[in-house]
């Protein structure tokens, strides 16, 4: 999205700085566009680690039974603020991100935080010019925040809640387990704390409920 949006970024930045260091607002913009390029390259390498785990804010929602249940099973409802905790517990003294939060699906709010972030950012540049460097780390920081939490618009249904990771290999690799499905190796790690704890309930699928 950020690619798609440079133009109006560099408008933005434009705005901002006057006449003369429109070279600095270019500068800026194609050196964040490249580390953006960049991550995705480290990623796709295996040099960091990154998963998600996902919720639904509908504890009852109709279409995640048909899409994902055919209406048979758990629907299993959990406390978040603890389950925060839990895996916050789970690596404790490793320099772990994790991050929660409901997903963005409406492109005028993801555009808008986009906006927000490079506004602030130019501000900040603006009236330090001699830390830009630092502004610049930290705005890439907060871009790997939000980024995980865009979804497309046709996936609203979900009105998904999302827990993500990210660490480097190195930390989370004595943890990481494989399982296979269709013949792909997908990796996933187990918490080792009472997942007991975050547990708020049960609900039967709707099939489900005339064998109980």
């Amino acid at each position: 999205m950020i690619q798609d949006m440079a133009p109006e970024i560099r408008n933005l930045g434009l705005k901002v700085f006057a006449k003369g260091e429109e070279q600095i607002v270019n500068n800026v913009v194609n050196g964040i566009l490249d580390d953006i390029r960049k991550l995705n390259t480290t990623m796709s390498k295996n040099e960091l680690y990154s998963f998600a785990l996902s919720f639904c804010e509908n504890k009852d929602s109709l279409c995640m039974w048909s899409n994902y249940t055919n209406k048979l099973g758990f629907n299993i409802s959990v406390d978040t603020k603890k389950l925060k905790t839990c895996i916050n517990n789970n690596f404790r003294g490793k320099h772990l991100n994790l991050y929660c939060g409901y997903v963005i699906y409406e492109d005028d709010k993801k555009q808008k935080i986009i906006i927000d972030l490079f506004e602030d950012f130019f501000n900040a540049c603006k009236l330090n010019p001699s830390k830009i460097k630092e502004l610049w780390v930290r705005l890439e920081e907060l871009i790997v925040v939000h980024a995980p939490f865009f979804k497309k618009s046709v996936l609203s249904q979900e009105q998904e809640i999302r827990f993500y990771v990210m660490a480097e290999q190195t930390i989370l690799q004595e943890y990481i387990n494989f399982k296979q499905l269709d013949e792909v190796n997908i990796p996933y790690f187990n918490l080792n704390c009472e997942f007991a704890e975050c547990y708020k309930g049960i609900k039967i699928g709707q099939i489900g409920r005339a064998h109980v």
